[in-house]
C-alpha cells in the first residue's frame, strides 16, 4: 500500500515533541480524508474511522510492530526532511551565486559551480576548466567524500545546468 500525504502543512512553530501538521492522506493515489497531529506528543489523528482500521489492518499485517500512526509518521518525517534539504540547497545556491558576482571580471575561470547534499550537509565547489576539471570530476570528488544529491548552475545566469 501506498501512503501519501498532500496539501501538506507543517507547522513547525506548534511542536514540541511531534510535528504539527495537518494535510490529505491518500491510499495508493486515491483521496481518503483528513490526517493532522497537534504536535503536543499524542497520536496523528485520521479524520474517518475505516480508513483507519484499513491502515491499522495493513501495519499489522508488515513484518515488525508498526502502526497506522508509526506509517504516517514516516511519511511525514521524509516530508520535512525533503523539504529542509531543498531548502539548504537553495540556500547554498543563492550563497555561491553571491561568491560569484565578487569574481566576475574578464579572466573568470569557473563558468559552473556544483552544489550537493548529504545528511542535511551542504556544500559548493567551482570547477577549474583551466586545470582540465569537468562537472562529472567535481561530482565524482563530492560523491567520495559522501555526498548523494547534486546540482549544477550556470555561474552567470545562475540556472540549472543538465549534469
Amino acid at each position: 500500500m501506498k501512503i501519501t500525504i498532500k496539501n501538506f502543512k507543517p507547522a513547525m512553530s506548534l511542536s514540541e515533541e511531534t510535528i504539527a501538521f495537518t494535510g490529505t492522506l491518500y491510499l495508493n493515489g486515491k483521496k481518503q480524508c483528513g490526517v493532522r497531529n497537534s504536535g503536543c506528543g499524542g497520536s496523528n489523528v485520521i479524520d474517518d474511522r475505516a480508513v483507519e482500521r484499513r491502515l491499522q489492518a495493513y501495519a499489522a499485517a508488515l513484518p515488525g510492530d508498526d502502526s497506522a500512526d508509526y506509517l504516517i509518521g514516516k511519511v511525514v518525517d521524509e516530508m520535512v526532511a525533503a523539504a529542509e534539504d531543498k531548502r539548504a540547497l537553495a540556500n547554498m545556491v543563492r550563497r555561491m551565486k553571491k561568491k560569484v558576482a565578487g569574481r566576475l571580471h574578464a579572466q573568470f575561470r569557473h563558468p559552473f559551480f556544483v552544489v550537493a547534499l548529504s545528511d542535511g550537509m551542504c556544500t559548493g565547489a567551482f570547477m577549474d576548466f583551466h586545470k582540465g576539471e569537468t562537472v562529472g570530476d567535481v561530482i565524482a570528488n563530492l560523491r567520495y567524500e559522501g555526498f548523494t544529491k547534486f546540482g549544477a548552475y550556470d555561474s552567470v545566469t545562475g540556472k540549472k545546468v543538465a549534469v
